[in-house]
């Protein structure tokens, strides 16, 4: 994957501050996707997905030079917000609710994952209409509990 050496490292960053809080989130991988790369081509603000590889986070080849960091860092907490749904079994990400939820319900409980369980307050939509979180309050998460001698 070294074709994505910046998208990895925001992964990777996102993951160890995700897990802090739910730990089986380290053993989520992440993989250049064919399929992710395919939903980019079909809709511009598609570049990630969850949901087919088993504990995983897809990707298109496409996200290292098209997204910003912001960017990068909210689309892949918006992504472990789907994975900690179903891990936790939340209403609209259960398969077998009847009526089944809307998509839009889906998108949008991966959001109050991210701003009410994981506490990121810049959470947000930018002007592109991607998923964003301020680097600066994420760096402060990076390094919260983390004890320097």
């Amino acid at each position: 994957m070294s074709q994505l050496l910046g998208t990895e490292r925001s992964f990777r960053r996102v993951r160890y501050v995700t897990a802090k809080k739910f730990p089986f989130i380290a053993r989520v991988r992440l993989y250049h996707c064919n399929e992710a790369d395919q939903a980019h081509q079909g809709e511009w603000r598609l570049f990630m997905h969850t949901g087919h590889l088993y504990d995983a986070v897809c990707v298109s080849c496409l996200a290292e030079d098209e997204l910003y960091v912001g960017e990068k860092l909210g689309m892949f907490l918006h992504e472990m917000g789907h994975l900690i749904a179903v891990h936790e079994k939340m209403p609209h990400h259960m398969k077998h609710l009847n009526p089944p939820a809307t998509p839009d319900e889906v998108q949008m409980e991966a959001d109050i994952v991210v701003a009410r369980d994981l506490g990121f307050k810049t959470f947000t939509y930018n002007q592109r209409s991607l998923q964003w979180v301020a680097p600066s309050e994420f760096k402060k998460k990076e390094a919260k509990d983390v004890k320097l001698d």
